[in-house]
């Protein structure tokens, strides 16, 4: 059978959020018509006896189990290739798609035709993309500005089935930013990406924080050489991508926090410290000065600036 949208879910170890997210989605799937797949990277968590009930029961859902973990990028293409739907909504294990604003997203992408659609998202009470108007891009300088920072995350990124023999993830080596690498070179061939400016996934309240240790390495180092594996890009549409992302996360009250739990120590550092250099000088002096502060009186700090922050509101 042929769908139009196959939502397409990599996992490892999902649990819970996983359950909660497919057994979501078939009360959906009567109303919207799309096909599930589920591509498994071998977990040990239950995961494949939930997917095996599931697939005894419905036939719109697929379910894929690689006999070892194979890495997430390898993960991801798998996924997005056992789907059959024109489009390919790559949807994380942990998200949930919004309900009310599904049939937005189908007529939308009847409607426009677009290789790549990004969805706005982030909680019921706040979207991580505000004041963007939807509207169709064929510049691809103005979507690395505007939204690539906000397509670092997977559940925002809807493939057309004729782009997906042009995405090689699993090919990215040493990188946390697999998909969006792969995206931004399909648009520097062509540019023909929608954008949709309502909520249309959120990130479950119950999320599981797995890669917290290494958020340095990831939105230093390899957010940094994103920027020189996607092709011919403008320097200014480069640059604003790295600010957007160092605005976001290494604010003070970030910095502080990120130095309580030990994730800014000198191993991490020292990981990323040529691309640490192409931050803020304030970022990047602001990282080394808390390092040398002791972990158990820079937590008593971030705990004062919490309190200081919430008398001033």
């Amino acid at each position: 059978m042929s769908y139009f949208l196959s939502i397409c879910i990599p996992t490892y170890n999902g649990g819970e959020n996983l359950k909660y997210n497919v057994n979501k989605l078939i009360k959906m799937q009567p109303e919207f018509g799309f096909e599930v797949c589920v591509s498994d990277n071998a977990s040990d968590d239950g995961t494949q006896e939930f997917m095996k009930d599931i697939i005894d029961k419905y036939d719109f859902v697929k379910y894929h189990r690689n006999e070892e973990n194979l890495g997430f990028a390898y993960n991801f293409d798998y996924v997005l290739n056992m789907a059959n739907g024109k489009y390919r909504w790559l949807l994380g294990d942990d998200d949930e798609i919004v309900e009310e604003n599904l049939g937005k997203v189908i007529s939308s992408l009847k409607e426009y035709k677009p290789d790549i659609c990004v969805v706005n998202g982030g909680s019921k009470e706040c979207l991580r993309v505000i004041n963007k108007k939807s509207k169709l891009y064929n510049n691809k300088n103005e979507v690395l500005k505007t939204l690539g920072e906000h397509m670092s995350w997977i559940s925002s990124l809807i493939f057309a089935k004729r782009s997906i023999s042009e995405i090689k993830m699993q090919k990215v080596e040493n990188n946390a930013f697999p998909h969006l690498i792969e995206v931004f070179k399909i648009l520097d061939q062509k540019c023909n990406l929608l954008w949709l400016e309502n909520n249309c996934v959120w990130i479950q309240h119950n999320n599981q924080n797995r890669y917290s240790d290494k958020f340095l390495i990831y939105f230093i180092k390899d957010w940094y050489n994103v920027t020189t594996l996607i092709g011919n890009y403008d320097t200014e549409a480069k640059n604003l991508f790295c600010r957007i992302v160092e605005e976001r996360l290494f604010n003070l009250r970030s910095i502080l926090s990120l130095r309580a739990r030990n994730v800014i120590n000198d191993r991490n550092i020292m990981l990323c410290k040529n691309e640490l250099n192409y931050f803020s000088v304030k970022t990047k002096y602001s990282i080394y000065v808390v390092n040398f502060i002791p972990l158990s009186i820079c937590s008593l700090f971030y705990k004062l600036y919490k309190i200081m922050k919430r008398k001033i509101k």
